[in-house]
Order: C-alpha cells, then sequence, then structure tokens
C-alpha cells in the first residue's frame, strides 16, 4: 500500500488490512453473575439428591430413583461447569491468543456426556417397571405423603434455582427485568442467544430438573388417586420414561451445541447477514467481497471480513472507514472478540475508468476541456497502469555499438541517428556495459591528439536495467532521483528487449514530442475509405482506440508483431492475414522485418482524429 496518506486506492495490489484489537466478551460482573448461578444450582442440586435418595429408600418408586439420579448427575455437572468456568477465564497468552475461554466448553461437553448415563438410568428402570411390573407399587402408595412432601420441596429448590439461572440468562443478554416472574418468561425468549456454554447449561439443566419433579409428583398423585392399584405401578413408570427421554434431549441439545462451538462453526445466517448488512450501510463502503466467521461461543466470535470501497477513496480515508465499520459491527453485535478488516478496491476499476472519462466529455462538450487538455488528462489516467514493456523502443529499433567500434564509427551512429545517447555493449547486445553521451565524445575529441587511441569503454557511462513489468511512473521517480535519461529493458530471461528514455516517459502523457531531427513519418495513413497504410510499429492498442477496432492485444503489442505471429513463419511482401474482420497484407519490408502493411475493411474504417484522405 502506498505510503502517500492522499492517495487513492485503484491497484489491484494495494489493500489495506485493519485487524481490530481483542475485545473480551466476558467482563467480571457477568462471571460472577455466572459462578453464582452455578454455585446455587449446585447447592439446590445436592440438597435435593439426598431428599430424593431418601425417600426413594422408603418407596422403591422408580420415578423418584430416576429423579434422585437426574439431581445427583445435576450436582456432578455444576462441579464440571464451575471447574470450566475457572479455566476459561484465564487470560490469553502466546500458546492461546484468543484466551482459554473454549475450555469451558470441554467440561459443558463432558457434562452433557455424563447426563447420558443418567438418561439410561431412567430409562431402564422406567421400561423394567412398566414391563415387569416390580413389587414396590404398594410401598410406593402407604409413602405417598412423604414422597409428595419431598417433591413438593425439591420444586421449591428448583424454582429457586431455576429463577437464578433466569437471571444469569438475561444479565448476559443485557435484558432488563422486573421481578422473577419477568426474568424467567424473558429468559425463555433469549436462552437461544446466550453464548456462554456454563450459562446454557445451568438454565436447561434447572428447567429440565424442575420439570422432571412435576412430572414425577403427578404421576404419584395419580397412582395414588386415580387408578386402580394393580395399575399404580404403570404411571410411575411413564414418569420415569419422560424423564429419561427428557434427559436424553436435553444432552444431544447440548452435546451439539458445545460440539460446534469446539469444532469451528460459523456463525448463525441471520448473525453473518447481520454482518453483511451493517458494512453495506456504511458509508464509503460500495461491497462486501467475503465473510468469514467462526463462533467460538464463550470465548467470543471471530471475524474477517474483506470489503471493497469506492475508488476515489483515500488511503487515510479507508483507514476511517474500517474504523467507523469496527465501531458499528462491536456496538450491534455482542460477544465479538477478534475483528481483521481488508479493505480493496480491485473489482470497480473499470467503472471508475467510466467515470473519470465522463467527467472528461463534461469538460470538452461545456468548453472546459480543448480536445488537447482532455487527451492529457485521459492519457494520465492510463499512465498509472502502464508500465516499461508497452512503450519501450523495441531491441531491433535501437542503435547499439560495440565496445571494440572505433570513436570514428561512433561518430557516425551519433549522426545518422540523431540520437546522444547510445548504448554499448561488449560481446554481444544482451552483455550491455552501459550507454555513451555525445558530449563525453565531444570533450574527448577536443582534448585528444590522436582519436585513433580513444576507447569507448572509458566514455561508457552506467545505465539502468529495469524489467519489462516496471510501471513507468516509478521509473520517472527513478530518472527523476537519479538524474538518469535512459534505461535498458531486460526480458524475464535476462535478455535485453528494448530501451525506455525520459522523453518515451512524458509522452505518454502529452503524446508525440518531435525536435528539429525527427522526421514526422505519420503511423496510420487512410488511404480510402475501407483501406489504411499503417507502419509495423505502430501500438495495436493506439489503432483500436483511434479507429474503434477490436485487434487483440492480449499477446502482441505491435501491428506487425500481430502479423508475425499469426504468420507462424518469416513475413515476405504480400502475405496476408485476417483478424476479426479486417485483412492485413505485407506492404514493405526491411531485411527480416515489416515495415509496413495495408489494412482493408469492408465496412470501412472511421478515423476519430478526423485526418483527411488525401
Amino acid at each position: 500500500m502506498s505510503s502517500d496518506p492522499h492517495s487513492n486506492i485503484y491497484n489491484e495490489n494495494q489493500t489495506t488490512v485493519i485487524i481490530a484489537e481483542d475485545i473480551t466478551p466476558q467482563t467480571e460482573i457477568s462471571y460472577f453473575i455466572k459462578e453464582k448461578a452455578v454455585w446455587r444450582a449446585l447447592f439446590a442440586n445436592l440438597g435435593i439428591a439426598s431428599i430424593k435418595f431418601i425417600c426413594w429408600m422408603f418407596s422403591k418408586s422408580s420415578a423418584m430413583l430416576s429423579e434422585s439420579i437426574h439431581s445427583a448427575a445435576d450436582a456432578f455437572n455444576s462441579i464440571c461447569l464451575i471447574i470450566g468456568l475457572k479455566r476459561g477465564r484465564r487470560p490469553a497468552d502466546n500458546f492461546h491468543p484468543f484466551g482459554y475461554g473454549l475450555e469451558a466448553n470441554i467440561w459443558a461437553l463432558f457434562a452433557s456426556g455424563f447426563l447420558l448415563i443418567g438418561t439410561a438410568i431412567s430409562l431402564y428402570n422406567g421400561g423394567n417397571n412398566l414391563l415387569y411390573h416390580t413389587n414396590h407399587t404398594q410401598e410406593l402408595l402407604d409413602n405417598y405423603n412423604l414422597i409428595a412432601i419431598t417433591l413438593i420441596a425439591s420444586i421449591m429448590f428448583e424454582i429457586w434455582a431455576v429463577l437464578s439461572a433466569s437471571h444469569a440468562v438475561t444479565d448476559e443478554a443485557e435484558i432488563t427485568t422486573n421481578g422473577n416472574i419477568d426474568a424467567f418468561f424473558k429468559s425463555l425468549k433469549y436462552i437461544g442467544q446466550i453464548k456462554s456454554p456454563t450459562t446454557k447449561f445451568v438454565w436447561y439443566e434447572d428447567t429440565a430438573a424442575l420439570a422432571g419433579v412435576i412430572i414425577a409428583l403427578i404421576a404419584l398423585t395419580i397412582s395414588k388417586f386415580f387408578v386402580d392399584v394393580s395399575y399404580a405401578h404403570i404411571p410411575d413408570a411413564i414418569a420415569s420414561i419422560i424423564i429419561g427421554f427428557l434427559l436424553l434431549g436435553l444432552a444431544i441439545y447440548l452435546l451439539r451445541y458445545n460440539v460446534n462451538f469446539l469444532t469451528g462453526a460459523s456463525a448463525k445466517p441471520d448473525i453473518e447477514e447481520n454482518i453483511k448488512e451493517i458494512a453495506n450501510t456504511t458509508s464509503g463502503i460500495s461491497r462486501v467481497i467475503g465473510l468469514k466467521t467462526m463462533d467460538m461461543g464463550h470465548s467470543g466470535l471471530i471475524i474477517n471480513l474483506e470489503i471493497e470501497v469506492n475508488p476515489e477513496i483515500q488511503v487515510k480515508d479507508a483507514d476511517d472507514i474500517a474504523d467507523k465499520l469496527e465501531a458499528k459491527l462491536k456496538e450491534k453485535i455482542k460477544n465479538i472478540s477478534h475483528i481483521t478488516i481488508e479493505v480493496q478496491a480491485n473489482d470497480i476499476e473499470e467503472d471508475w475508468r467510466e467515470k473519470f472519462d465522463k467527467v472528461i466529455d463534461e469538460g470538452k462538450q461545456n468548453d472546459i476541456l480543448n480536445p488537447t487538455e482532455a487527451k492529457m488528462l485521459s492519457r494520465f489516467f492510463d499512465f498509472t497502469e502502464t508500465v516499461a514493456y508497452e512503450i519501450m523502443v523495441p531491441r531491433i529499433d535501437v542503435n547499439f555499438i560495440s565496445a571494440d567500434a572505433k570513436i570514428d564509427e561512433l561518430i557516425d551512429l551519433i549522426i545518422s541517428s540523431g540520437h546522444t545517447r547510445i548504448p554499448v555493449y561488449e560481446e554481444d547486445i544482451d552483455d550491455i556495459l552501459g550507454i555513451v553521451n555525445a558530449k563525453d565524445v565531444l570533450k574527448v575529441l577536443k582534448n585528444c591528439e590522436d582519436k585513433n587511441n580513444i576507447d569507448i569503454r572509458n566514455l561508457t557511462r552506467e545505465v539502468n536495467i529495469i524489467p519489462e513489468n516496471k510501471s513507468i511512473s516509478s521509473l520517472l521517480n527513478d530518472f527523476i532521483v537519479q538524474k538518469a535519461q535512459m534505461a535498458i529493458v531486460v526480458d524475464e530471461h535476462g535478455g535485453v528487449a528494448g530501451i525506455v528514455t525520459i522523453e518515451d516517459i512524458l509522452e505518454e502523457i502529452v503524446g508525440e514530442i518531435w525536435d528539429e531531427y525527427d522526421v514526422q513519418i505519420p503511423e496510420v495513413i487512410q488511404i480510402d475509405e475501407k483501406t489504411l497504410n499503417v507502419l509495423s510499429k505502430m501500438n495495436i492498442y493506439d489503432l483500436n482506440e483511434r479507429f474503434n477496432l477490436d485487434l487483440p492485444t492480449e499477446d502482441f503489442q505491435t501491428v506487425g508483431g500481430l502479423i508475425f505471429g499469426q504468420l507462424g513463419r518469416e513475413p515476405e511482401i504480400g502475405d496476408e492475414i485476417k483478424s476479426s474482420d479486417i485483412t492485413m497484407k505485407v506492404e514493405s519490408m526491411d531485411g527480416h522485418k515489416i515495415v509496413g502493411a495495408n489494412l482493408y475493411r469492408e465496412d470501412g474504417f472511421i478515423d476519430s482524429h478526423n485526418i483527411n484522405v488525401d
């Protein structure tokens, strides 16, 4: 990314990455509320389990045994949750950069698995009693009052535990409540949004326990007062089976819930849609390119968001947009632990070019810009995307001289070419030694008595060697800093491909620059409505733009290169190829090199420069 804070984001390689500071989703207050709820559940379950087990010893009720096992399992699970809560609260370190919050899920997963043991015992006792009718029915009926008092006391304990868990749910969801009853009903609504495995587990566990005790009391009452003694075992057995399936459903749900977080599941679709909506409604953002999330439950939500900003957005403003988006996400989505935002402006560059051209056209129509100024502005836009290979003088058109040549040969080459700087090579053209300047030659000739003793090597200056894909904007900066005028362009294999001068770069903005020694030969002449005469060195892109053509530019830069490439052999005068709806015929050659060609098109050529036909 450019270090200039006022540059625009338009290059496909420019990406701004903003990594938000980690957010700790769990505060001291929320931790205290969760721990308090778990401790209350632990004490309630221990007391209830003891009472139920003593009652079962007198009544031999399978439902009561299921309930006592359920409460004992709940107490053990509470211990697991307390351990997970303590260990999951440890701060992040080098080995756990996102903290230890997921350890709470591991202990909750273990507790969920332990529920399956209670499920198996409850289903076994209920099914066994239903099928084989154990001999404890009379004891159950005789001890109805004791069992009923025990169950009612258990209901009171469970209600206390459920209300405590309900307050933990509403506090974590940041919902205001008016008393215990309101807290319970609101916890029913918001329990699905709770991320903490401890809070969720305790609430579901206590609620299931309360439902189980109520079921057991109803079954006992039916057995006592509403059925014949010979069928009194059936309600008790059915209640045990119902409690078993209740535990089974709870265990499966909690197992799946915790496994999802431990395996790095993404956030829910509605949350991801909410993130995209927040991003798309943030000023300056054109669209969301990609979104990845990882819901780590109690540890928080990890968000990786890739956005695209409008091309006119400057780098410093892109940072501000990302900061604004980060703040909005934190405000509207709870439990975020980490945000990474990547800012790009790649895919709408063509739209930006259209907008740029539209502004230029409006300037011309309103007489704010004359045609020359409009052309310069249009060229300036392309300037930022152009590389050395596109504007270089190709190797075949460059005047090189051997380092072993005589000074007279060099003087003749300077005079005949009209160039003041000549590249010098050692053994072959790919072995460039540097460049020789005509001014240095004049100085030596003035002070030298015997020009035959002049070694061109001693006149050679160092020259920059650059790759074909170097941007000309970067190269222009190098020329200015180094006070250089020329660079040698090499291909990927290290061979000389051509040269680039500072004049070539400036011509990309202001157009062709001629001096008094240049012979102005037009690159294209319109012979008639359907025929053009084109120099082989003419750039295909310029030809397409001027005559609104569609000649291929992917593999070839010049008209000569296109003809040579499609022929697949050494060209000869009269050779023809066809590209798109245009027939190209070689008209003149210089050795192996195409000099000029005629282009014929049945639909004719329309010159945007309005050149008069001779």
